[in-house]
């Protein structure tokens, strides 16, 4: 009796470890970036629109590149607006980043946290506030602190 006792508690306690590593931050996986250069066609804030591109003129344009670690956006055919230090990655299916207030050391409780996929030549991101949670969809409903960026791949030349 006693041995059966002491092995429903080995199985219980083993099935406690075991049941508890799905709970388990998945892996990531360094991924390479969706590189180039990108209109941006849409961009939303809390549920509003902030920027829909109507043409293609320089001057009422902007732009987004994207190399492996860095994020430039560029205004109106001008000076950069921002640069941004990004790291991508994959975890399990979900493509995901960590994009930097600057170019500077990443602070954790400054990384805006994000999702991305890419759908031909549509990219889009969406990401939240500093600190904040990885967003779960490509979504920026009202009084969510999301950005969702559409981006189109600009054509090479």
């Amino acid at each position: 009796m006693r041995y059966h006792v002491l092995a429903v508690i080995l199985v219980v306690s083993a099935s406690r470890v075991t049941l508890g590593a799905p709970g388990l931050k998945e892996i990531r996986k360094p991924v390479d970036p969706p590189e180039g250069e990108w209109w941006v066609e849409k961009w939303e804030l809390d549920g509003v629109v902030g920027k829909v591109r109507d043409d293609r003129l320089p001057r009422l344009t902007w732009s987004v590149t994207l190399t492996k670690n860095k994020m430039v956006v560029i205004t109106s055919g001008g000076p950069v607006s921002s640069g941004r230090r990004v790291t991508y990655y994959q975890a399990g299916d979900v493509l995901g980043f960590d994009l930097s207030p600057d170019l500077g050391a990443a602070d954790p409780k400054a990384l805006m946290k994000g999702i991305w996929k890419v759908e031909g030549d549509i990219l889009l991101f969406c990401f939240g506030e500093p600190g904040g949670d990885r967003p779960t969809e490509f979504a920026a409903p009202k009084d969510s602190g999301r950005n969702l960026y559409t981006l189109k791949r600009k054509p090479k030349n």
